[in-house]
């Protein structure tokens, strides 16, 4: 089976129109100014600081700087991936032009061989292929020839498709199997699904083959970075000492073949697992595609979470070798590994249509990637946490900024994740108003989805089976089809068939309930908590609508979804809950939005994983005088030390219950401490944010609470710097009943 290309594909839904016209008019020309006004533009025009060649001292500076950083070629490639995607669907000469010179810049900086890095071209010329790596040498060359590639296909324009062939062919020289080639691969993959790209584009078998190289060398022994490593150990320093450096964290520890689970940087690894898939389903290797099978359900039995996002671990941005970790407040879950997934999975969906690849398509979609950028288009998450303390905000662009494109690229092609044909028979993979013509057939939908529940098909033209996918969520669909209803009859594959002739319309109904969810038991941080999804969409609640959240439960059964209640045009849910902040519980009206709408309003705190039972935190007063930091109620970052605990998350608490009038706050100084605020019953009674550059010096601090009876108290770190250290850091040891 293959996709219905872009081309083939409008989309007339109004959520889709309205978010890819946000992506074309605000995100693409704001990324481009990031682009230019970081300079990213002209690196790669081969000049820096207006110079086509710098000084010892200025490449020095630009080492220290990372500026031009060593993948800034990637985030150019992918921004111009995501224009043309745009162009291939309309024209507009700004944009086009923009493109064009950007093409010219790169032609210019293309070296004599072929070679084309902006970093290594002006800062390291000597060090070319000498870091594989760690450098993205080859990241960046795949990148550039995924957007060579989406614009010749767009414009028909060959000047940058003939710039990366000239380019892949170097490669093609320099590494293979063959005497007297490098034997090396990339630290960072992706190159292994742009060479398929650039084959399906050209026809020539040396980049499949050379795709299958390097998925084939990989992992193998004697390790090519071992040799990098002891050729030159000032390269591989500054990782030693870690998690970064194993072999895993790349996805090299054993061959690709025999690898059976999700391990090491999420993006890089599933970038890699679909170069696999590509080349499985091309050469006909049943081991890579077995292999990618196999590591596809290990991730998402394991190691994703309820919003489709991947890579649980922030000391490698990448998967656990513990199975369902997956926490939420530190959850890293990249925009770009959710990205990545998509892209994977739809290679396994091209290779085999089953349901349930496009199920977890649809589930990502939605909440893991639309989460990642704000409702406007113009500001970004990078880490996409299942839970925040009020402190996590998206921002218009980072020092590392490949999610930003990425998520453009996405948007702007996602006509070609809706459909998909072999021979005679049509796939329906994902719900959006969108109209395909496949060859002499018209498919049509009309729908709101994921908010509605209807779906409208009509299918004209020749003879065909459509094949409409069941939702897995979705418990009892029903089907009208030419105004009759029929059974539904999903096969193995989660697919229903319909036989088209002349004309045929379909109504598909998805009933759309809020349902609560659970998660496996073996997921220590979600035991007594729910989760509510209503059809597609994971709901989470807000500060901005229930108050603080920390004392808030959830009562299962009698949600209710309302009508467009968030800015003017979204559903909500009603739920009912509890509010343990009193002296006593009370009921509360919960209300929930959908996940990829959270921080888009005031700042606050958010929950996907609302507990079902309060617990309390410790007492202070008549029974106990004093809490150690060991035994106090902990929220947020806070990293146990031998006499103390530090935080580093503004927003992370540390809550008790006081009976008696009064009680002190024990902290060690140090050179670094940050920022408590005291808040007794909800209400701010003080802020310790003495500064004492005594290292690890005992000092206390007297809060009084007013009125007598059982008062709550919360210590919060306050967002903002100290400026000493330029961190929030508190050193709390514990507190005192006086």
């Amino acid at each position: 089976m293959k996709n219905v290309d872009l081309k083939s594909v409008d989309i007339t839904g109004s959520f889709w129109t309205e978010l890819r016209n946000r992506n074309r008019d605000v995100s693409i020309p704001h990324q481009y100014d990031m682009l230019r006004d970081s300079r990213r533009l002209e690196a790669l025009s081969g000049l820096w600081n207006g110079k086509e060649t710098l000084t010892p001292e200025e490449k020095e500076t630009a080492k220290k700087t990372g500026q031009p950083h060593i993948f800034w070629d990637s985030d150019v490639a992918k921004w111009i991936e995501a224009a043309a995607y745009v162009l291939a669907k309309e024209p507009d000469p700004l944009l086009e032009k923009q493109i064009d010179d950007i093409i010219d810049g790169i032609a210019k900086v293309q070296r004599p061989d072929g070679y084309i890095n902006s970093y290594f071209i002006f800062i390291e010329p000597e060090n070319r292929w000498r870091n594989l790596r760690w450098r993205h040498e080859l990241y960046c060359a795949g990148h550039l020839m995924e957007a060579a590639v989406a614009y010749y296909e767009a414009t028909g324009k060959d000047k940058f498709l003939k710039c990366v062939c000239r380019y892949a062919d170097y490669i093609d020289s320099v590494f293979g199997p063959e005497e007297g080639k490098m034997h090396g691969y990339p630290g960072h993959e992706e190159i292994e699904l742009a060479l398929v790209k650039l084959y399906k584009c050209t026809g020539k078998e040396k980049y499949l083959e050379l795709a299958d190289y390097f998925l084939t060398v990989r992992g193998t022994q004697p390790h090519y970075w071992d040799y990098e490593a002891e050729a030159d150990k000032e390269f591989n320093k500054a990782y030693v000492n870690t998690p970064l450096n194993t072999y895993h964290y790349a996805q090299a520890h054993k061959p690709v073949r025999e690898q059976t689970e999700a391990l090491g940087h999420a993006v890089r690894a599933q970038y890699l697992y679909s170069g696999m898939t590509d080349v499985g389903r091309l050469k006909g290797d049943k081991a890579l595609l077995d292999a990618s099978r196999a590591i596809w359900e290990d991730v998402t039995e394991r190691k994703q979470y309820i919003t489709g996002g991947v890579g649980s671990d922030p000391s490698t941005e990448g998967f656990s070798a513990e199975p369902y970790f997956l926490p939420n407040i530190k959850a890293y879950c990249e925009a770009c590994a959710s990205i990545a997934f998509i892209f994977w999975t739809q290679r396994l969906l091209e290779t085999e249509p089953k349901a349930v690849y496009a199920d977890k398509i649809e589930t990502t979609v939605y909440n893991a990637v639309m989460a990642a950028m704000s409702e406007d288009g113009s500001s970004y998450f990078y880490v996409n946490p299942l839970e925040s303390l009020g402190a996590h905000h998206r921002q218009g662009w980072f020092g590392c900024s490949c999610c930003p494109p990425n998520i453009a690229r996405l948007y702007a092609d996602i006509g070609e994740y809706i459909y998909g044909v072999d021979g005679k028979d049509i796939y329906v993979h994902q719900y959006i108003g969108s109209r395909a013509r496949v060859g002499d057939t018209v498919v049509s939908q009309e729908t709101e989805y994921p908010f509605e529940e209807t779906v409208r098909l009509t299918i004209t033209g020749a003879d065909a089976r459509l094949w409409y996918r069941i939702p897995s969520w979705c418990k009892a669909p029903r089907v009208e089809v030419n105004g009759k209803e029929v059974s539904v009859k999903a096969g193995k594959n989660g697919y229903s068939c319909i036989e088209h002739s002349g004309k045929t319309q379909v109504l598909l109904t998805f009933p759309m309930e809020p349902v609560y969810n659970t998660a496996d038991k073996r997921i220590a941080g979600n035991r007594g908590a729910l989760a509510v999804t209503c059809g597609p969409l994971v709901y989470c609640i807000e500060e901005a609508d229930n108050g603080p959240l920390d004392c808030l439960t959830i009562e299962k059964g009698g949600a209710v979804k309302t009508d467009n209640a968030l800015f003017g045009k979204y559903p909500v849910i009603r739920a009912k809950g509890r509010d343990h902040s009193g002296r006593e519980a009370a009921e509360k009206a919960l209300t929930l939005i959908p996940y990829f709408l959270w921080d888009n309003r005031e700042p606050g705190a958010m929950k996907v994983w609302i507990p079902e039972i309060y617990k309390a935190p410790p007492v202070l007063g008549k029974d106990k005088k004093s809490l150690s930091y060991a035994e106090v109620s902990r929220k947020g970052s806070w990293t146990d030390c031998p006499s103390w605990i530090t935080s580093v998350l503004p927003g992370s608490s540390v809550d008790f219950l006081m009976e008696g009038e009064s009680f002190a706050v024990k902290w060690l100084g140090y050179d670094d401490a940050g920022f408590l605020e005291v808040t007794v019953d909800g209400e701010s009674v003080g802020v310790i944010d003495e500064y004492d550059p005594a290292r690890h010096t005992p000092a206390s601090k007297e809060f009084d609470c007013p009125g007598g009876g059982t008062h709550r108290v919360t210590l919060r770190v306050k967002e903002g710097k100290n400026p000493a250290s330029g961190g929030s850091y508190v050193n709390f040891v514990g507190v005192e009943a006086r």
